[in-house]
């Protein structure tokens, strides 16, 4: 919520000297296409900073020569909530140390030892070219071995800092990616272990909890900051796994409880205000391209709580054209509240944009850059046959003051990355839900272009 990449599923940090790979999915409130038409180091293993250590050592500047190889960590994060799940692959180039180079205190071997700053300088990852990355490490040696604070920068620009014992990071320490985020927690040579917490860069938290193994590893709580949403229960390898797991959904006194295995729901039921109201199980059920929902007609619980599918109460200006039916509000609801969810068959953009405007009136953009549509295609735009989501009923209007939600993007444990309606203002229980499709008038169905027009008329007339 989400892009928020998590995170959900396979968050497995390798942080001794890696990006905080976090599951972050795009929040969007433009949607293109059809609908969217309608709307679119270890190398080092070292940490930071303040001693109160006062050495009365000589300092120098001493170039170091090491034939050792220096492994550099790259880290690749997949999109999922939705997937959601984050799955962070340590992907290790081994690169040829060059040269190091130290200025500061040196002990009797000409060792570093004390205050001191030391930077080693590797040949980095060029098909075609040679080129040189440098990771920096300043703070306090003991014959040579970091120790006390320090702080390590990296190439890409990301920090490790915290106390130092024996070359490893041992107690508090503090990770920042500029692509990423930030992780705080206890590292035990030079791994996290321990109580963490992890943040994203607008300083939302993102998940708190247990470290063990460099990885989510005993009880946590996985924020989805977008979705406002969260995961709490037991993490295994980094991955959600066990008992009494807790999806808690937008509106807090509603949740899924119950078994996930590996990152995913394997069976779950409804609560509300703490109480289990319905004995249906929810499992982990994310469409495809050939399958829409393996149960369609097992509504979302929490959707069916919030909204109802009726008559839309739109006039259209054409005979020809009819808004059919409508989603509407069973309660009053405040603003960015997401209230519906949109699923549907995972479609790929070379698909839908073959096709006629006819055959495209339930497809929405997923991802534009994977090429990804949502599509609810007939039968299944009929409620006898596909009610698992609601989102595809949602209708447009022009009028702006009308227009009360937007599309969003939104991580669910039953469908993985989908699309979501969010309230953009307060709406008031039975009114309907309108949004904006956003379609190009160069490129779009023949009724939004003849109400365009009969708008805009009713405007200046």
């Amino acid at each position: 919520m989400a892009q928020n990449n998590i995170t959900f599923r396979g968050c497995k940090q390798r942080l001794r000297s890696t990006e905080l790979n976090q599951n972050v999915h795009p929040k969007s409130d433009v949607v293109k296409t059809k609908r969217q038409r309608r709307d679119t180091l270890s190398s080092d293993k070292s940490n930071t900073l303040n001693s109160s250590t006062d050495y009365t050592d000589e300092s120098v500047s001493h170039p170091i020569s090491n034939d050792e190889n220096v492994a550099s960590n790259d880290h690749s994060s997949h999109n999922s909530p939705a997937d959601y799940s984050t799955r962070s692959g340590d992907i290790n180039d081994v690169q040829q140390e060059l040269s190091r180079h130290y200025s500061g205190q040196l002990d009797s071997n000409d060792e570093p030892h004390g205050r001191g700053t030391l930077t080693i300088t590797y040949s980095a990852s060029a098909p075609d070219s040679f080129s040189t990355e440098q990771t920096v490490f300043e703070g306090h040696f003991r014959h040579g071995k970091k120790i006390s604070y320090g702080k390590l920068t990296l190439p890409d620009g990301s920090v490790l800092q915290g106390k130092w014992f024996n070359d490893d990071l041992n107690g508090f320490g503090w990770y920042y990616s500029p692509d990423s985020g930030t992780i705080r927690g206890e590292y035990l040579n030079g791994e996290l272990c321990g109580l963490v917490s992890e943040y994203d860069l607008s300083g939302r938290l993102v998940y708190e909890g247990n470290y063990e193994d460099n990885m989510r590893n005993g009880f946590g709580t996985l924020y989805v900051p977008d979705d406002k949403t969260l995961f709490r229960g037991t993490f295994s390898n980094g991955e959600l796994h066990g008992h009494n797991v807790e999806f808690v959904y937008p509106l807090e006194r509603y949740k899924l409880i119950g078994e996930w295995h590996n990152g995913e729901m394997v069976k779950a039921n409804f609560y509300k205000d703490d109480q289990c109201v319905d004995q249906t199980l929810y499992e982990y059920d994310p469409p495809t391209q050939s399958c829409i929902s393996k149960e369609p007609l097992k509504a979302d619980p929490y959707e069916s709580q919030i909204v109802y599918v009726a008559p839309s109460t739109i006039k259209c200006a054409s005979d020809s054209y009819s808004a059919n039916e409508g989603l509407f509000a069973k309660l009053d609801l405040p603003p960015f509240t997401i209230i519906s969810f949109y699923s549907g068959i995972k479609q790929s953009d070379h698909v839908t944009e073959s096709r006629q405007w006819i055959d495209n009136a339930n497809v929405m953009t997923l991802s534009e850059i994977d090429g990804i549509d949502i599509d609810v295609p007939s039968p299944f735009d009929q409620l006898k046959r596909y009610n698992a989501s609601l989102g595809h009923k949602c209708n447009h209007t022009f009028d702006k003051d009308e227009q009360n939600a937007r599309y969003s993007h939104f991580f669910h444990p039953r469908f993985g990355h989908i699309k979501c309606i969010e309230t953009i203002k307060t709406v008031k229980e039975n009114d309907e839900i309108f949004v904006d499709y956003g379609y190009d008038l160069k490129d779009c169905p023949q009724w939004y272009e003849i109400e365009c027009k009969a708008h805009k008329a009713s405007k200046n007339s």
